[in-house]
């Protein structure tokens, strides 16, 4: 997934960047592997320059148990041209193994207020030349603008010269839709607000890393007839499911089951309900259920 070179990591506001940033470091370092992809173990780096060490263990912890001794923190750099490659160098003086470093975000460590093409390309050039002459990958974690693009890669911060620069790109920020006239479509979110990170516990991350394992075997057995999507849940042949199964799927077994049932939705009445009897403020819950207010 990722080689020698600088990559750009873009995407939304709160679309969960800087999760998948943690645990890329943190399948670097382990030797695990990430995306059902593997990885080659190395020292890892991450520039957390938004974010406390409180705030960075408190996030580690909810992805492991035991973080490893090649994962390492920076709350501070120097920006571009002014000492970050001499911060980099020298990390990778004192870690010969070293393979990746993030860098959280972009933004933290730019000197050019001008957003031309010159301009961005010249300015990401000397971490470009870094990660060819120390055989590393440097991820740069920035965000999408608001204005929707055809071209996805157009919705990047900045002009195209990022893009130009840079090895690779990848990018989060879509939902799934249906409408009669469109069928299942996948599209950005209707709001900044409709982007949010929903923790899940690691025994919900092991069942779907299960399931995920199940249907590559499944894909291989069915052969021609599976139709490739970006979708883990799917009908048979690999096209996207249809936004009502799920809800039909729980009616049907609660009925079999002989037990109530009052709709998908309800759970997340009940979530609230018991986030709030456990203690966490009802403002904390209503930003994770996506209310503005406490008020549900």
């Amino acid at each position: 997934m990722l080689t020698q070179g600088l990559f750009i990591l873009a995407g939304s506001p709160k679309v969960g960047k800087s999760w998948l940033a943690l645990e890329l470091c943190l399948s670097i370092a382990k030797g695990e592997k990430l995306l059902d992809r593997t990885t080659q173990q190395g020292s890892a780096l991450y520039f957390c320059l938004e974010d406390s060490y409180q705030r960075i263990q408190n996030r580690l912890y909810e992805l492991t148990d035991e973080p490893s001794d090649k994962l390492f923190f920076s709350l501070k750099a120097d920006t571009i041209g002014n000492g970050l490659e001499e911060q980099i160098t020298k990390f990778k003086l004192e870690h010969s193994d070293l393979c990746l470093i993030v860098i959280d975000t972009l933004q933290m460590v730019r000197n050019e207020l001008d957003s031309s093409y010159g301009s961005d390309y010249a300015e990401l050039l000397p971490l470009k030349a870094l990660a060819e002459q120390l055989n590393i990958s440097i991820v740069l974690v920035h965000h999408l603008r608001k204005a929707t693009d055809s071209d996805p890669f157009n919705m990047i911060s900045g002009s195209t010269g990022l893009n130009g620069c840079v090895d690779g790109l990848f990018m989060i920020d879509h939902t799934s839709n249906y409408t009669a006239e469109k069928g299942i479509y996948a599209d950005v979110t209707k709001t900044e607000k409709s982007t949010r990170l929903v923790d899940l516990p690691p025994a919900v991350c092991d069942l779907l890393r299960v399931y995920k394992h199940d249907q590559d075997a499944y894909k291989m057995n069915l052969g021609d007839k599976w139709q490739e999507h970006d979708r883990l849940f799917t009908k048979w042949d690999g096209q996207p499911m249809h936004p009502n199964t799920p809800y039909t799927w729980l009616m049907r077994e609660c009925k079999r089951r002989d037990f109530p049932f009052y709709g998908i939705h309800t759970f997340r009445h009940f979530v609230a309900s018991a986030e709030i009897e456990a203690g966490i403020d009802p403002t904390t819950v209503a930003a994770m259920l996506g209310h503005s207010t406490p008020a549900f």
